[in-house]
């Protein structure tokens, strides 16, 4: 009787095709992952944090109100919170490194268990979703006043040194990314998260070389061809940032292979390449740069200039699926706002309030992408949300 149960039911399944999609739904010809491979990831911000720490008068008000934004994430079949931790050369954890970010300085002054970070990867692992730290490597201030900078800043010991380490320019302040001490302080400020803190990934996003002027970087430039270097400034740059993507990803890989090492371009390739120097490419498709590149695709489906299909097409085609993956990351704040930058489609993201969740849908049947991340906690729970609450709840199914 078996042996027929069994030939019964293969018999089915090969005439049903009921056996060969156990992974996931099909359609159109084209079949959705397996749910447990996904990256489905949510940024909290340095302005989020700063708000969630302003907010808490001691260190179990400030574990109550990170318990809330990893149960809000949880609720949404989130699996990853991608949390800024240094965004102007300073911390938002307990550092030796870079000065704590103010909203934090003033916190740890009266309770040294007020630790945001450890409590975020505490209360992430109980509620079994990652905690990466991400960090900005490069941006110092928004501000060129040099003065405002905190006496425990290392930025402090850089210009009085009179070095090339820094350059101060009219839209702000920022690390050049020629120096070799400006690569040992943001390695020694990975390791630093590395080695006290039971993060799962170090994260960075696109802030690279902040403009293309010949200016940023001249002294730097002019050192290296007197020592007989070859390539013309704009490759060398390319070169500068190609070093510190692959040395942060081999420091990530020393503290375990487990630890993710993620990248978040601009989803313009070709501005990565010409105006950022980030050769995006590169590091998409040869081993030793990075284990995940998130994508900023932060277009509409009517964008004129870069539609979302469009753009995940050219990310498919720079990305080998069989060195990193490949996610994308939505823009949760256009929701029921002009995109001023979209030509014809200014008004998408008013007219329709559906457009993340059709993105998700388009991204689950593609078969390079590895997932999503959304920008930002605000956009999906706070009182002044972008997303609205029918949005929310086509976000949790289609997740």
């Amino acid at each position: 009787m078996r042996k027929k149960a069994i030939i019964f039911i293969l018999v089915f399944c090969l005439l049903s095709g009921g056996c060969r999609n156990s992974g996931g739904a099909e359609k159109d010809g084209e079949t959705e992952k397996p749910k447990s491979t996904e990256i489905k990831a949510v940024w909290v911000s340095y302005s989020e944090l700063d708000d969630i720490i302003k907010s808490s008068d001691s260190a179990e008000s400030l574990k109550n109100n990170i318990k809330t934004v990893v149960l809000n994430c949880k609720s949404l079949g989130l699996n990853r919170i991608i949390l800024h931790t240094r965004a102007f050369a300073d911390s938002y954890y307990l550092s030796s490194v870079f000065p704590e970010a103010d909203s934090l300085s003033q916190k740890i002054k009266k309770d040294k268990n007020f630790d945001p970070l450890k409590m975020f990867c505490e209360i992430c692992h109980e509620n079994e979703i990652k905690t990466d730290a991400w960090i900005n490597p490069y941006r110092v201030s928004y501000s060129n006043k040099t003065d405002d900078l905190p006496d425990k800043s290392p930025i402090k010991n850089m210009l009085s040194d009179k070095s090339d380490d820094v350059v101060v320019t009219d839209d702000g302040i920022y690390l050049n990314p020629a120096s070799l001490g400006v690569q040992k302080l943001i390695l020694d400020g990975v390791r630093e998260i590395l080695g006290n803190y039971e993060v799962d990934g170090i994260h960075i996003d696109d802030y690279f070389y902040p403009e293309t002027d010949e200016s940023f970087d001249k002294q730097s430039y002019e050192n290296y061809k007197n020592e007989n270097g070859k390539l013309n400034l704009e490759d060398w740059r390319r070169e500068n940032v190609n070093n510190l993507v692959s040395q942060l990803y081999s420091t990530v890989k020393s503290y375990g292979d487990d630890k993710l090492f993620s990248v978040s371009p601009s989803g313009d390739i070709e501005k990565n390449y010409n105006e950022f120097f980030a050769d995006v490419e590169l590091w998409c498709s040869q081993k030793g740069y990075a284990d995940c590149i998130i994508v900023q695709a932060y277009y509409g489906f009517e964008n004129d200039k870069l539609p979302f299909e469009q753009l995940v097409g050219d990310w498919e085609k720079a990305a080998d699926a069989n060195l990193i993956k490949l996610c994308f990351g939505l823009a949760c704040y256009k929701s029921g706002s002009e995109d001023i930058y979209a030509g014809s489609g200014i008004n998408e993201w008013k007219e329709h309030n559906d457009v993340i969740s059709r993105q998700i849908s388009f991204l689950k049947l593609k078969e390079k992408c590895s997932g999503i991340c959304l920008y930002s906690y605000s956009s999906l729970f706070s009182d002044s949300a972008a997303i609205s609450d029918d949005e929310l709840k086509n976000i949790k199914n289609v997740l």
